[in-house]
């Protein structure tokens, strides 16, 4: 017997999800890099607008506090009602952004300009959340580490949704480690108790995968 998968955007309707983005529907099916179009007025989900292959050779850095989590459930419900809608201006730069540089840098795999366009990106959008969460990232310490990995030259540096997870793509392997080398160095100088977890990553530009096995039976 067969069942055929449902989309993502039936998926999303059960779960409900993808109330505001639905990037997280797509990319557990798909993986890559992901834009959507935002949700219309006739929309389930909000449509996908393109999706390109994540450059295998930038390896991505995550800076995870340990004692610290982003707003989600109702305290996230209650902080989007108290933020105003992003004004026309506001979002047609940011969309702009997006189509016209971050896109073509990307599928150019031209690392400098993506990641100066990446960077700009998120601190316009973390911007308007800054009554939320004291500033364009989440707290002094997001803001302090998001400084720190750029003074280190890794300019495409930025923060998970709420946050406190700060990411930072590296142009290569050996740019990612050292950058750990040194943050881990320098967490362990300012807050001896040592406070962040540092992880090393690939994007996955294939998505969810299902593998079965069979086990063996006497």
């Amino acid at each position: 017997f067969q069942q055929s998968i449902p989309s993502p955007g039936e998926i999303a309707a059960v779960m409900g999800r993808a109330g505001r983005s639905a990037i997280g529907s797509y990319g557990f099916f798909q993986g890559g890099f992901l834009v959507d179009r935002g949700v219309g007025q006739d929309d389930t989900i909000a449509p996908l607008d393109l999706r390109l292959e994540f450059p295998h050779q930038w390896p991505i850095v995550l800076a995870l506090p340990v004692d610290q989590q982003g707003l989600s459930g109702h305290p996230e419900t209650k902080a989007f009602q108290q933020i105003q809608p992003t004004s026309p201006d506001c979002r047609k730069k940011m969309i702009e952004r997006v189509r016209g540089q971050i896109v073509p840098a990307l599928a150019a795999s031209d690392y400098d300009s993506f990641a100066e366009a990446l960077y700009e990106y998120g601190y316009g959008a973390g911007d308007h959340f800054s009554g939320i969460q004291d500033g364009p990232y989440n707290g002094p310490a997001a803001t302090r580490m998001v400084r720190k990995i750029r003074e280190l030259g890794v300019t495409a540096t930025g923060q998970s949704s709420w946050g406190p997870c700060i990411f930072a793509i590296a142009r290569d392997d050996e740019q990612a480690r050292t950058l750990i080398d040194v943050l881990q160095q320098d967490v362990a100088r300012e807050q001896p108790a040592g406070n962040y977890r540092f992880l090393l990553n690939r994007a996955d530009n294939s998505g969810a995968m299902i593998r079965t096995h069979q086990i063996a039976t006497r």
